[in-house]
């Protein structure tokens, strides 16, 4: 799975999954362009169902769209589709077959913006808390 430094403090750096509910499509897309800009090959955008619905409790007895985790899936396949010469979007099962032959690749440090993590924990707080079940 891929991952990016979100912020940084003197001798700590935070790492972030690229997945759906944990960055804004802004992140995500900032780090899409900023791996295909320096030669990374493969990134891993990780996704699972429940991230979509807002459920009330374990048994999803009521749910709700959750619309941000909605918008920022919207936006990034937006961008991936507008750019078909730059990005290959394919499923994990169909990635996993093609890996083996890949040559390996030295891990690189991806980073991504303070300021748009900080953009995105406002978001986040907003979407748990304000916008909640």
């Amino acid at each position: 799975m891929t991952s990016f430094g979100d912020w940084r403090l003197p001798g700590r750096r935070h790492l972030r999954p690229l997945q759906v509910s944990a960055c804004s499509a802004r992140e995500a897309i900032a780090v899409l362009d900023a791996a295909r800009r320096d030669g990374i090959g493969t990134l891993v955008l990780l996704t699972h169902p429940f991230e979509y619905v807002k459920a009330d409790g374990f048994r999803y007895a009521r749910m709700r769209a959750n619309r941000v985790n909605q918008r920022r899936l919207r936006a990034i396949c937006a961008h991936v589709a507008a750019r078909p010469g730059e990005f290959d979007a394919i499923d994990f099962a169909t990635a996993a077959a093609r890996w083996p032959a890949l040559p390996d690749e030295p891990s690189r440090d991806l980073r991504g913006s303070a300021a748009l993590a900080l953009l995105r924990m406002g978001e986040n707080a907003l979407n748990d808390r304000v916008w909640a079940m």
